[in-house]
């Protein structure tokens, strides 16, 4: 991480993965699965605003995964091992203090995913199964700055819970 000024922070990542394949799992061939293994790289800026009650982070990033597991379309209820995997994809989050108590957190995420390498040509250039383009979430919260109301609050969430639960 490096502050060029108080209020930005640029950064870069890079990390590597393994996993392990299933125990017990194997290809329709009854040979083992090989194991997952991947890496990723990151950049991104950060920066806060209005004393810290602001705070934006935009970031680049590449994840390639190779030998993934996935339901096999030709033999439902069993798997096969899909060569390379890459997504590449910016997010920006941001997140804040609309008021005194209220605060809000959104962020979007663009992703372009690809199947890089198979043994089977065709699933070479296609987009894997469950991964979407465009993705995008909004949290907000707000923090009861009365006693009395906090004290409602909870009573209230409790019986609302305890009803449900019976």
């Amino acid at each position: 991480m490096y502050q060029p000024i108080p209020p930005v922070s640029l950064y870069a990542s890079y990390s590597r993965s393994f996993q392990p394949s299933r125990p017990f799992s194997v290809n329709t061939d009854n040979s083992p699965f090989k194991p997952t293994t991947g890496e990723a790289f990151e950049v991104g800026v950060k920066t806060e605003f209005l004393d810290g009650k602001l705070a934006a982070t935009l970031a680049a990033y590449q994840i390639t995964k190779q030998n993934i597991i996935v339901s096999d379309p030709d033999n439902p209820g069993f798997s096969i091992e899909v060569g390379e995997q890459r997504s590449r994809g910016i997010e920006f989050d941001i997140a804040g203090e609309i008021l005194p108590g209220w605060k809000i957190i959104g962020s979007y995420t663009y992703i372009d995913p690809e199947i890089t390498e198979d043994t089977n040509p065709d699933f070479k250039g296609n987009i894997p199964n469950n991964v979407s383009r465009n993705s995008a979430s909004l949290w907000t919260t707000y923090e009861l700055s009365n006693r009395r109301l906090e004290r409602v609050w909870i009573w209230l969430r409790c019986y609302i819970c305890g009803r449900q639960a019976g």
